[in-house]
């Protein structure tokens, strides 16, 4: 097939080489010696050897062979697959893998340190664009939205907290990522000493693309074994006890029901009360974890009562002791703990745990198996017991246990995986639960639905994995929410599912502590159906995935965080050695798992293991399963069509698949099974976002095969879903395009047209696929590769002429533009569009593309501010004082021509927004390299900044004129230069206030009381002439709005020189606010007077100050002159008009004292007295009356019969009150002026 390479203006002349490094034999890789990589832990001596010579060294080895290596293509990114190994990376690094090496000592004996002793390491060969590990999902309900969700927890003390829902980490691009060979920690359980050391063997350094694998490893291990410490205990537990209730007051007879339980199964128990606990053991010290302390918290719990728990059990030596149930809500038994994690709010943010529980030495292994049954009362207490027992025995009646439920959709609209159902697929395929009779309820069988989540929730299911959304009282389903008032409606059965549920908060069980709703795990457990067991989440649940193709092929489909701890809990259920299995060991042993696996320093590692929650018994024996550990076969599917296209990436995919045109032939699909009888067939539209099923059949096999041709009516991706009898689903993705799309193969390449060893044009190479020829238009954007919400990025187009087949268009992306942006890294194609004509558009891809390594020092150099600067002041008249601050700017110019360079000064402060003082520009015309264009800054613009101290350039811009537009060509928005130390008098005075202030009461007739405010203000004029000075006064007080009082205005002839003025604010004004205190002067202006420009006269803003500009000294209200206003005096009443014993009117005696004796009206509202900022309006009340001078009571009558109907018992609070006064107006009628208001509760 013919390659058409297209650049506008430029001919190249392109070779394509192909390298295929083929290996028969592992000899050919030369080893190196792990000291030449200089990484951290190198060649580490035993630290304990020469100080205490208890500690035993023991060696581990870790080998990898090469064999074992696999390279996997995801996209255009590579993955280095190993067997066994783990994802570790945070959201945006590299994707590489771990491995976990696990040693078991006695439970005696100390880990001193871990070190290597020797290692080698091999050099892959080939050059590797290593995928970056994607962020995580979160299992909330889509109704639920973060940016409106109010707070569910009291207000935090711990909301400076840096955690941030950006799980994205920054690392070094030019030297080796991890950066480190391993990490290890160590814990106990009450059994063994656990050391688990994670080895990263993949070392890699993006900015070349080169890989190492370190291959061989001996590590050292030093440990101490100690003699058995007996700590003493107040409460002694028999030796042989496995299970331990611990429970309030009343739930006694409960418990002992769950006793007898446990033992009629040989599960010895014993009861403790928390009492005895409270009365005899000290607090703990708080867990070392970000979180609540003996200062502050974000939730109101009993953290002395959790921590005395911890106590307890931390003293317990009894190696038997393997489950602890938590017998009592949270109210009851509070949380181990509350840790945080910052989220959108402060209830999300707040997590509540009871892993310390289960870990009191407050390592990450857990010691026991902990489960809560949140009862709140004796009542449920003992509810939940018999419905507990109830189902054990209905367990062993039948085969109804063997029947599992997995249900699962779409978790956002516009997700193409389906993940929910693969995830849920891949446990089927995984045999987590062989001899069971699967069903499944998906969302492409239609049956992901509330009347499926009931079938399951009704029972005849033993375990049931739930993939959906959850707000807390719900699961998101596609016809609605299943909910707690659907639980409680359930008609009781005995044969109950265990719910693995992977939801956002649904397993919160702190709903007292937090004033929540019960919660949809809690009231699942009190439902007389629903589930005997849940494990879920109490808060948020991150969930993380990864779906691997091999030519279109789903091969593999990695999980992390809590799908991977719920698929750990599967795991787990194959443990019982006896033909069953307990709760409780399946909770500890997938914590445990988990702990091993998976990167403990990650944020959301640690939330996943804290978060996730067993409400049930843990003590609780189930059915086991067959002893068939065998994965099942999937099904094997084919794709094929006579117009095949190559392959195509998506964004699904992590790996390519097959590409078709969208033509009349069919594409013919292959399904086999080794063993099925009949496959199911389902084809799906993932571009739909509802109807997604295009085809579903269910046909026979032939020779173990089926076939079934498709013909697509529209292009777009498919996925290919075929299911055996038993359960096990093989996956496939293919595309079908238009006539015109991208093939989705890419290159790039640094283009130097002058030949100065500087890239003019950065290239990338797309090919595109035409089955007709005609003329388009490629477009696209080329971002910088970074974490931030924006990221910098330049455009580039190429309108070309395709003709029939594969043609490769280049995009020339400029080098300058390269430069200006200052990224070393990576760069990403984004918003690629084939428009047919202009507006037509044939293909798109949001992200497409990832190039090479570039230092932006390889491209050409742009006109640029260089970041050299320096200042001085100028004094043009030689009267000492400077008439302008002059900025000194380096700039670098490509080409010149004529520029114009311009910047704004503001006061050096440490808050966000910092004063703005002036700004300067400077036009001229700049020869190529480096010039200094001076900034002029007015000197009378900084006098009257009243400013000393560091000035800031910001906002600074070059630009060159083009034509006759001015295109900018560089900026700086933030502070570009910090100027030397100046004072403000150093500049040129100008008309401006002087900054002197004074205050005094004034009485103008005598009798006491100040009739005005006098303040004095102090201004500096430089030329006579008439002017206004104008001011506001304000309430001083510590909020950021203060109330306004009054406001005062002089308008007045001054003479050059310093001039006094006063501003005079009204005294009654001053009285009727009510407030005692000191007063600010704030928008304070000095006006100038002059001729307009039509004859007339304008009034010029010479100076401002906005913020507070004086404070006077403090005043009692009851200084200034009354005034008519309302006097704060106030009393109420019944009133029984009719003799019937019930109030007609609420009376409210509202007391005013009038200046002026005359017509007045007193009017205001009812409102009901609530704790909420709106609380809700009963009716409204006025009078007309005629007062006389002096202080009067008025009567406000407020309907009985409206306050019937508010259904209300409490206070009532008057609110917007007025006291109106009737005058004669303009037209000789009269109008209603107001004379005092009171907008707030009266």
């Amino acid at each position: 097939m013919k390659l058409k390479m297209r650049i506008p203006g430029v001919l190249i002349v392109l070779a394509l080489i192909l390298i295929a490094n083929c290996v028969s034999s592992e000899e050919v890789f030369k080893e190196y010696e792990i000291s030449e990589l200089n990484l951290e832990y190198n060649n580490k001596s035993n630290p304990n050897s020469n100080t205490d010579n208890k500690y035993k060294i023991k060696d581990v080895n870790f080998k990898i062979s090469m064999r074992d290596v696999e390279v996997l293509k995801t996209g255009d990114d590579d993955y280095i697959n190993i067997p066994n190994s783990f994802s570790f990376a945070s959201p945006g690094q590299p994707d590489l893998p771990m491995r976990t090496i696990v040693l078991t000592f006695d439970k005696n004996v100390d880990i001193g340190t871990v070190f290597i002793k020797e290692g080698k390491y091999i050099k892959l060969p080939g050059k590797f664009s290593i995928s970056k590990a994607k962020e995580p999902q979160l299992a909330e309900s889509k109704a639920k939205e973060p940016q409106l969700a109010e707070s569910k927890a009291k207000e935090s003390t711990f909301a400076e907290k840096t955690n941030s829902m950006d799980h994205s980490e920054e690392y070094a691009k030019d030297s080796y990522f991890p950066g480190k060979l391993f990490s290890y920690t160590a814990g106990k359980d009450n059994e063994h000493t656990y050391l688990i050391i994670k080895v990263f063997p993949v070392q890699y350094v993006e900015s070349d693309k080169s890989a190492s694998l370190i291959n061989d490893l001996k590590f050292g291990v030093t440990y101490k074994e100690n003699p058995p410490i007996l700590a003493f205990s107040p409460l002694s537990l028999s030796q042989n006890i496995e299970c331990l209730i611990i429970l309030p007051d009343g739930f006694l007879n409960a418990s002992n029901e769950l006793k007898t339980l446990h033992e009629s199964y040989g599960i010895k128990t014993e009861i403790v009360n928390i009492s005895e606990i409270w009365n005899n053991y000290d607090a703990a010290t708080f867990p070392p974890y970000d979180g609540c302390d003996e200062y502050s918290c974000g939730v109101d719990y009993n953290s002395t009562l959790a921590l005395k728990i911890i106590s307890f059990l931390n003293s317990t030596q009894n190696e038997n002791l393997k489950h602890i149930v938590l017998f009592g809500s949270s109210n009851l038994i509070p949380p181990s703990y509350y840790a945080y994690n910052q989220e959108y709010n402060n209830y999300e943010s707040w997590l509540p745990t009871d892993f310390f529980y289960s870990s009191p030495d407050y390592d990450l292994i857990p010691n026991f198996g902990i489960g809560r049954i949140p009862a709140k009362n004796a009542s449920e207490a003992m509810a939940m017991a018999i419905k507990i027992k109830n189902w054990f025995n209905e367990s062993n009646n039948g085969n109804w246990f063997n029947n599992f439920a997995v249900a699962g959709g779409k978790m956002e609209d516009d997700e193409e995986s389906f993940i929910g159902e693969m995830s849920s697929a891949d446990m089927i395929n995984q045999n987590l639960f062989p001899g069971q009779s699967t069903e499944k309820f998906f969302r492409t069988d239609g049956n992901f639905t509330k009347e499926g989540a009931k079938e399951i929730f009704s029972g005849n299911f033993g375990i049931a994995y739930i993939f959906a959304h959850g707000d807390g009282k719900c699961i998101e389903l596609d016809d609605g929410n299943f909910c707690t008032d659907d639980l409680k409606n359930l008609n009781a059965s005995n044969k109950l599912p265990i719910i693995f549920s992977i939801s956002c908060d649904n397993g919160a069980y702190d709903t007292e502590l937090t004033d929540e709703e019960e919660s949809f795990s809690e009231s699942l457990l009190k439902s007389n159906a629903g589930g005997i067991a849940y494990f879920g989440s109490s808060r948020t649940a991150y969930y993380n995935w990864n779906i691997y193709l091999k030519n279109g092929q789903v091969k593999k489909i990695t999980k992390k965080y809590f799908d991977n701890l719920l698929e750990n809990l599967a795991e787990e259920y194959d443990k019982g050695s006896d033909g069953t299995v307990i709760l409780g060991n399946m909770e500890k042993n997938a914590k445990l798992k988990f702990v091993m696996e998976n990167d403990m320093e990650d944020d959301l590692g640690i939330r996943t293991l804290f978060g996730f929650v067993m409400l049930g018994d843990p003590a609780l024996r189930i059915p086991g399963k067959e002893n068939n550990t065998k994965s099942l076969d999937k099904p094997v599917i084919t794709v094929s069509s006579n117009h095949s296209t190559g392959y195509s990436i998506d964004s699904v995919s992590t790996g390519k698949m097959p590409a078709f045109i969208l033509n009349d032939d069919g594409i013919d699909i292959f399904c086999s099974h080794p063993s099925s009888e009949n496959l199911e067939l389902k084809i799906i539209d993932t571009s739909k976002e509802e109807d997604e099923v295009i085809t579903k059949v269910t046909l026979n096999t032939e020779n173990n095969l089926i076939n079934f041709t498709f013909n697509p009516d529209n292009a777009a991706l498919y996925m290919v879903r075929c299911s055996a009898d038993d359960g096990a689903e093989g996956g496939f993705y293919f595309k079908v395009n238009e006539k015109v799309f991208f093939t989705d193969d890419y290159s790039d390449y640094g283009l130097d047209i002058d030949n100065n060893s500087l890239y003019n044009h950065l290239i990338i190479n797309v090919s595109v696929y035409a089955d007709e020829e005609g003329y388009y238009r490629i477009s696209g954007s080329l971002y910088e590769d970074c974490k931030s919400g924006w990221c910098d990025s330049i455009s580039a187009a190429n309108n070309t002429y395709l003709e029939p087949g594969e043609n490769v268009v280049s995009l020339v992306f400029d080098g300058r533009e390269i430069y200006k942006m200052k990224h070393d890294g990576k760069f990403i194609l984004k918003y690629l569009r084939l428009r047919e004509g202009y507006w037509d558009e044939q293909d798109y891809r949001e992200i497409a593309y990832a190039t090479s390594f570039y230092n932006y020092s390889q491209f050409e150099r742009a006109s640029e501010f260089t970041g050299d600067y320096s200042d001085s002041g100028l004094d043009t008249n030689d009267n000492s004082l400077y008439d302008y601050l002059i900025i000194n700017v380096s700039v670098y110019i490509a080409e010149e021509g004529d520029y114009r360079i311009s910047g704004e000064i503001y006061e050096d402060c440490n808050e966000y927004y910092c004063d703005y003082i002036t700004d300067a520009e400077n036009e001229t015309y700049l020869n190529q390299g480096l010039n200094i264009v001076q900034l002029k800054f007015d000197g009378e613009e900084i006098y009257k900044s009243k400013f000393n101290g560091n000035f800031v350039l910001e906002y600074l811009y070059l630009k060159k004129k083009e034509g006759y537009w001015w295109n900018t060509v560089d900026s700086i928005y933030d502070v570009a230069y910090t100027t030397s130390f100046y004072n403000y008098a150093q500049f040129e005075k100008t008309t401006s206030f002087a900054d002197n202030y004074s205050d005094s009461g004034s009485d103008t007739n005598d009798n006491s009381l100040y009739d005005y405010l006098i303040i004095n203000v102090s201004v500096y004029i430089e030329e006579s002439g008439d002017y206004k000075i104008s001011g506001e006064l304000y309430e001083d007080c510590d909020d950021y709005w203060c109330d306004y009082i009054t406001d005062a205005e002089n308008e007045t002839h001054l003479n050059q020189g310093i001039n006094v003025i006063q501003l005079k604010f009204d005294g009654e004004e001053i009285y009727k606010s009510k407030y005692d205190g000191k007063f600010v002067l704030k928008y304070l202006y000095l006006k100038k007077k002059e001729e307009n420009s039509w004859g007339g006269y304008s009034w010029y803003t010479m100076d401002s100050i906005y913020d507070a500009a004086y404070m006077t000294s403090f005043y009692n209200y009851t200084q200034f002159e009354k005034g008519t206003s309302f006097a704060d005096d106030y009393s109420d009443f019944g009133i029984d008009t009719n003799n019937n014993s019930l109030y007609d009117y609420l009376v409210i005696n509202v007391s005013v004292y009038i200046e002026d004796d005359g017509d007045y009206k007193i009017s205001g509202w009812l409102y009901e007295d609530c704790s909420d900022y709106y609380c809700d309006y009963v009716t409204y009340a006025y009078n007309e009356t005629h007062l006389d001078s002096g202080t009067n009571i008025v009567q406000l009558k407020f309907d009985g019969g409206k306050i019937y109907k508010t259904k209300f018992n409490g206070n009532f609070v008057p609110e917007y009150l007025y006291l109106e006064k009737k005058v004669e107006n303009y037209w000789g009628g009269y109008s209603w002026h107001i004379m005092d208001s009171i907008y707030g509760a009266a």
